[in-house]
């Protein structure tokens, strides 16, 4: 069980590792940042994030009459919807990709404040978060992978790569990571394979 875990994490790191670098490789970084101008849509996206979200995971853990421990897994599941792995939905989709980069770079920075801040306000007594490795964990999967992403077109485009060609480049990278989160998520399935099927009966 303890082999399978590590082969889970594994894999989904290096997912979102090719994901990262297959999302910043295919477009230009003014691209993906230009969604940070809409002032509008981050201020609404960060209302949902840190007013809507939180209420309602929260009010439905109190009218459930859920555990402390039971709040703090969900507080924490509430912060990580809109981490790397909504990224890599976003790519398989063919989502809004700059728009997704935008606020989920937002709300994985605010995340490093607001976290604390809502375990600290609805769950006094519950453990101490982590907040270095939360930092460490959304330089790793999100923004080093961008960063090498970005590096990657810039380097190519300069030494002559086609855009077609790294064009196609970025597409078997992405293809990559979709394979892999595909396998990370059939590892995770196996790892629990009784209460997933408790969930789904």
């Amino acid at each position: 069980m303890q082999r399978a875990e590590q082969l889970y994490a594994v894999t989904l790191i290096i997912a979102l590792l090719l994901n990262g670098i297959a999302i910043a490789g295919s477009a230009p970084l003014r691209d993906l940042l230009a969604p940070l101008k809409d002032w509008r849509l981050l201020l609404s996206a960060f209302f949902v994030d840190v007013v809507v979200l939180p209420v309602s995971v929260i009010g439905t853990a109190v009218l459930l009459g859920l555990d402390d421990g039971t709040r703090v897994g969900l507080i924490i599941i509430m912060a990580a919807s809109t981490g790397p792995i909504g990224m890599a939905l976003v790519r398989i989709l063919r989502a809004e990709i700059p728009v997704a980069v935008s606020i989920i770079g937002l709300f994985s920075a605010s995340n490093l404040v607001t976290v604390p801040l809502l375990m600290w306000l609805l769950v006094p007594e519950a453990l101490h978060v982590p907040t270095g490795a939360v930092v460490q964990t959304l330089f790793v999967l999100v923004t080093l992978p961008l960063l090498s992403g970005w590096t990657i077109r810039v380097t190519s485009l300069r030494r002559g790569v086609t855009p077609e060609r790294l064009a196609r480049a970025v597409g078997r990278v992405a293809s990559a990571s979709t394979l892999a989160l595909a396998a990370a998520l059939t590892i995770a399935a196996t790892i629990d394979l009784r209460g997933l099927l408790d969930f789904v009966g």
